[in-house]
């Protein structure tokens, strides 16, 4: 069984919102580690949150046993956090195949998703493996290691689409139609919780 790890950006001040998003209950527990917990559960390798802004109070919510690393840069844009999740899970674990970098605003992202990329990878050999979502491609996607240089090398605010764009030929999509949905502002949040009380 390959050994793919999965890091969570978890690194954003949550400027629009004006709390730590990270934090916010969700389904009996908190959006983070709501999502924690359904990467946990794919237990295809080890599973790595990265966080920077609200950092201190994060770290007290946490679940048990959780591994983090706190991104010094964060503010200067997302591609520092996958910089320093990918630097750090590799420290970490000297044998990974993959890595799935998510974010941890995206509530319906779940170990189906997770599973659905992994499965893509393995029936497909493609070395990437994004989501699909509003005429988009984004997170959670899978990067083979192969690609773990692109990710180290990445700067800024450069995020993970810069990848896709330069290796199109290698490039394989799921779709995740409620990918689209992430929490940024009270509004986002609000919607979130009339979703919930609709299902």
């Amino acid at each position: 069984m390959s050994n793919i790890g999965t890091i969570i950006l978890a690194a954003g001040g949550s400027i629009r919102l004006g709390q730590p998003k990270q934090l916010l209950p969700y389904r009996n527990k908190t959006l983070l580690t709501s999502f924690i917990n359904e990467s946990v559960a794919v237990a295809a390798g080890p599973v790595l949150v990265v966080l920077g802004g609200y950092a201190d109070e994060i770290i007290n919510h946490l679940p048990s046993g959780i591994k983090y690393v706190i991104n010094t840069n964060w503010h200067e844009g997302l591609g520092t956090s996958i910089r320093t999740g990918i630097s750090s899970i590799m420290t970490e674990t000297s044998k990974l195949d993959a890595v799935i970098v998510a974010v941890a605003d995206q509530p319906f992202a779940d170990r189906n998703v997770l599973g659905k990329l992994i499965l893509r990878h393995r029936d497909t050999k493609k070395g990437i493996v994004a989501s699909t979502y509003a005429k988009t491609i984004g997170t959670p996607a899978l990067f083979d290691k192969r690609y773990f240089q692109q990710l180290l090398d990445l700067n800024g605010d450069e995020g993970a689409k810069k990848i896709f764009n330069l290796f199109q030929s290698d490039l394989e999509t799921i779709t995740f139609e409620l990918g689209a949905i992430d929490i940024d502002t009270a509004e986002d949040y609000n919607n979130l919780k009339l979703l919930n009380a609709n299902d």
